[in-house]
């Protein structure tokens, strides 16, 4: 049965997609099932005390690492997410619900942190682009698909159809690695305190930019996910199925850029494609925001030119970081995926205070102007054409 799947990355990247899957389904029901319980206003908090936990757990989880093992943790994991899963398909109870969803997401979070380490231990130096590059494109076919899917099941069964079938993916992951990694041999971990590893970040340049990259990228998809709906819908009066297509094409370069570009990364490196993929997301931001689009064809292509530098973008950071922090390094891969939930909490503060919803095209256009950091960034980065150090 382990040879169904493949070498250790191929049964890593099935079990991304069948995980990306649970996500994808959920993340466009999620706050329509959160407001069955709780007034809009309120639904931000929940989002909010789920991203503080999960930074702080994120930075913790390598500790469980090195006391439990990976596999262990793993699988301790991917039954505490089914669970949480299919009991938000069965609840009917606020309390219940609100907690439930917080520890699911926050469970999400461990496991994305868990299958970047696990796959991390199986990449060598000279290939990482490639695999990134592959495990992003498996993991984004399911983004581009389900919200399609997750439409016709809510149609037809509502939220708990959607909570059911993701709860039997999770399951399908689980059984993924319990038979392809029950006998994965953990290295040995090195596991400083969460400061510690800060401390480390800040003390390396390269690995300080390309966090400062990255993060960039974060801020733009929180601007993207949480305001571009709204301003398509409530603004220029979209209907929903109008954006759904609009955003499957939007998300297409995920699928078609990011394996051949890593592959490329390979070979010439991650600066230049960096300096590109900075140049087309914040051209085309900046174009979401000064010009007056009403056609959706035309919003189509524009947004589809944002994600287009936005692929490159993230494969690319992902390429450099990875090919300069092993598996054994889980503290500082912790550190790495903390940017996420980190811009959930500042970007939305931020734009409230600086009251820039209240004519949301001057905050596509103040974010497409930010972007072009990225440039001051780039230029400072050591290119991986010449390693600041090999993975150990």
């Amino acid at each position: 049965m382990r040879k169904f799947f493949g070498s250790p990355t191929t049964a890593i990247y099935a079990c991304g997609f069948f995980f990306a899957v649970l996500l994808a389904l959920t993340a466009y029901v999620n706050s329509s099932f959160l407001g069955t319980f709780l007034p809009a206003a309120s639904i931000g908090l929940v989002y909010s005390t789920a991203s503080v936990l999960g930074i702080i757990l994120v930075l913790m989880i390598p500790r469980a690492f090195a006391q439990i093992g990976l596999y262990r943790t793993l699988v301790g994991l991917f039954v505490l997410s089914a669970s949480c899963t299919y009991s938000l398909s069965l609840t009917n109870t606020k309390g219940i619900a609100i907690g439930l969803f917080v520890l699911w997401l926050v469970t999400n979070s461990l496991i994305v942190v868990s299958l970047d380490t696990l796959l991390e231990d199986y990449s060598e130096n000279e290939s990482v682009g490639s695999i990134r590059g592959a495990y992003l494109t498996t993991v984004n076919i399911a983004w581009v698909f389900s919200p399609l899917i997750s439409g016709a099941i809510t149609r037809t069964i509502g939220y708990s159809g959607i909570y059911a079938l993701g709860a039997f993916l999770v399951c399908v992951a689980l059984a993924i690695v319990v038979i392809r990694f029950r006998t994965f041999r953990d290295p040995i971990y090195t596991t400083p305190s969460a400061l510690v590893a800060v401390k480390d970040v800040f003390k390396n340049k390269n690995l300080l930019l390309i966090f400062a990259a990255n993060f960039l990228l974060q801020a733009f998809y929180v601007v993207m996910v949480i305001y571009m709906p709204l301003y398509l819908h409530e603004t220029l009066g979209y209907s929903w199925s109008t954006i759904g297509w609009v955003f499957a094409i939007m998300l297409t370069p995920f699928v078609l850029f990011q394996f051949p570009l890593g592959k490329l990364a390979d070979a010439i490196g991650e600066k230049k494609i960096l300096y590109v993929g900075f140049a087309i997301i914040a051209v085309a931001t900046i174009v979401s925001g000064v010009l007056g689009i009403t056609l959706p064809l035309a919003w189509a292509a524009v947004l589809f030119a944002t994600r287009a530098g936005a692929s490159s973008i993230e494969v690319m950071t992902e390429s450099y970081f990875f090919k300069h922090v092993s598996g054994a390094n889980p503290s500082i891969i912790s550190a790495f995926r903390t940017l996420s939930p980190l811009a959930y909490i500042i970007i939305p503060a931020l734009i409230s205070v600086c009251a820039f919803t209240a004519v949301p095209s001057t905050l596509f256009l103040v974010t497409g102007i930010c972007l072009l950091l990225g440039f001051l960034i780039i230029a400072k980065l050591k290119d991986n054409k010449a390693p600041l150090h090999e993975k150990k």
